[in-house]
């Protein structure tokens, strides 16, 4: 099986829903589009996909930053496979991937947030060479 990472595009969108649900976060294909075309945007996030010839088996979200107490860095802000292709490698061509677009993009490190519930993830992150550096709590405040 060859799979082929590619930025994400507009006909992936029924792909990306249906991964995003897996992932836990239910969104519509509308709004879907809509933050799809809002990322591809901008020079500094990008969406890629994992495909298998048309068929898109994965998506990871990468966007970076640079804050004023640290150096350039990125975040992989969503990583999902589909469960019925987990486990074949695929995720760790999507974080080369990921690494290679942030290179060239001037960003020296990789960061990730990852659900406290996420036990497998954190052993994929872990066995994927990042290090744990600290554990936090999330609170968010509707504006407007």
């Amino acid at each position: 099986m060859k799979i082929h990472i590619r930025k994400a595009t507009e006909a992936d969108i029924p792909a990306l829903v249906s991964l995003s649900h897996q992932l836990g976060y239910p969104v519509s294909a509308e709004e879907c589009l809509q933050n799809l075309l809002l990322l591809m945007e901008n020079p500094h996030e990008a969406v890629l996909v994992a495909a298998t010839g048309e068929n898109v088996v994965g998506w990871m979200g990468i966007v970076g930053t640079q804050h004023l107490c640290a150096g350039p860095s990125c975040q992989v802000s969503g990583l999902v496979i589909d469960e019925k292709m987990r486990g074949r490698g695929i995720g760790k061509l999507m974080l080369a991937a990921a690494e290679q677009w942030a290179q060239e993009n001037g960003f020296n490190r990789m960061k990730v947030y990852c659900n406290t519930r996420r036990k497998e993830a954190h052993a994929f992150y872990s066995a994927s060479g990042f290090t744990e550096q600290k554990e936090q709590k999330v609170f968010t405040r509707a504006i407007g």
